[in-house]
């Protein structure tokens, strides 16, 4: 064989796992394993639910793509494994300035309603984010409450970070801090694991509603398949079937 022509079939031989790596075989997904109804899992976290991870596979089984769900990843680390193109999906994401530029977002697959919750007795009446100043709150490390709110939580909240929403709840029943701010399926399912219903409560009024996001990282092979998938989420809203996978879990 000519040395031109050994050179390059030595050249392919080298290269063929790094293309092949580089094809969408499987779509790898994440996302919270304790966000209800949006994305959560069984009690020993091997079984992905809720609205977020069901639409994400409707919409690789339909693209007849495999899909792989991994609800035992924490938070902060499956996003930094979304940024790094190791994680093509995060399954129930809110949009922000800051990641709007970072990752491709699907249209919104359904709304969370983030509502206030106090130690009973603490009480107090909501009307707009700046009856919240000076308060002091628990943040999700890695999370997000919505972008309008993250801005102002910059300027004029006392913020702490933890793990889990138990801590969340755990550490404002004894005074650490003043407020957490979750959705009411999350926090009733908190609150009764802790055996904390009936010393922690919800203002009346919700704080925000914020859009829920399937997003892909700009490193993943199977990013692809986005246009495809949206396309399937539109044809989901409109015929229907969106509504009927949110209700399964409301």
């Amino acid at each position: 064989m000519p040395l031109r022509l050994l050179l390059i079939f030595l050249t392919l031989l080298i290269s063929a796992p790094f293309l092949s790596a580089k094809e969408c075989q499987t779509l790898t997904v994440s996302g919270s394993n304790q966000w209800r109804p949006i994305a959560y899992s069984n009690e020993d976290k091997t079984q992905p639910l809720g609205i977020a991870y069901e639409v994400a596979l409707e919409l690789a089984n339909t693209l007849d793509l495999p899909i792989a769900i991994n609800v035992k990843l924490p938070w902060a680390r499956a996003m930094k494994m979304l940024d790094d193109g190791e994680l093509d999906m995060m399954a129930g994401v809110y949009w922000t300035e800051q990641r709007k530029d970072q990752y491709l977002f699907s249209l919104p697959i359904t709304n969370d309603t983030l509502n206030i919750f106090v130690k009973r007795g603490n009480e107090f009446k909501y009307h707009d984010f700046d009856d919240l100043a000076g308060k002091k709150l628990d943040l999700i490390r890695g999370t997000s409450l919505g972008n309008e709110f993250d801005q102002y939580i910059k300027q004029h909240i006392e913020t702490s970070e933890v793990n889990t929403f138990s801590q969340q709840m755990a550490r404002l029943n004894v005074g650490r801090s003043d407020i957490v701010v979750l959705d009411p399926f999350t926090a009733t399912q908190t609150l009764k694991d802790l055996k904390l219903s009936s010393k922690i409560v919800m203002l009346d009024t919700p704080m925000v509603v914020n859009p829920v996001h399937l997003i892909y990282s700009k490193k993943s092979p199977c990013v692809k398949y986005f246009d495809a998938m949206n396309s399937l989420i539109d044809k989901m809203q409109k015929n229907g079937r969106l509504d009927e996978i949110r209700n399964r879990y409301l």
